[in-house]
């Protein structure tokens, strides 16, 4: 069960993390395929797994008590280093969620579903002359892109706006 506790506060600080999964940490750890059965166990009325998750719901609070002590320290004594660590995974990450990959590969699982194995971004005008696209069409639908960007972006410059007035 320590290493269940371990896990829950690795997990939950990669989630603090920009541009890092709690899932995808669990997964390296080895821990989500054992995890995520104790949770639908639990919903479905099983309670035998029990012990497993609020051990690592322990080790998911204490990570998060203890790595945001962890981050604000970091930003007192070295903000410009953390700052740039921070930046470097979120750039790290951008290839993850760019809009326009191309299916390089698929693979079938055991329940006969296809799934996504590889793929590799690409430019919107790529996107839009490939013949097929398995999984996400071939649409780039550049404007809703445009949209969502400007929204976001907006609502970083409100969120920013705000905090200059409260403070």
């Amino acid at each position: 069960l320590w290493f269940v506790f371990v896990c829950g506060a690795v997990a939950i600080s990669a989630l603090m993390l920009p541009g890092l999964s709690g899932s995808f940490i669990l997964l390296l750890l080895g821990m989500y395929t054992y995890i995520i059965p104790k949770v639908k166990d639990i919903l479905s009325g099983d309670l035998s797994g029990l012990i497993v998750i609020v051990t690592f719901a322990a080790g998911c609070l204490t990570g998060l008590l203890s790595f945001s002590r962890v981050l604000t320290w970091a930003f007192k004594h070295y903000k410009n280093i953390t700052l740039a660590f921070l930046t470097g995974l979120m750039i790290g990450s951008l290839n993850k969620v760019w809009p326009w990959q191309q299916v390089l590969s698929v693979r079938t699982n055991s329940h006969g579903e296809e799934s996504v194995a590889f793929t590799k971004s690409v430019l919107p005008s790529t996107f839009a002359q490939l013949d097929t696209n398995f999984f996400y069409g071939t649409d780039p639908q550049i404007a809703g892109v445009i949209i969502c960007m400007v929204l976001g972006l907006a609502l970083v410059l409100a969120l920013f706006a705000l905090g200059k007035k409260t403070s």
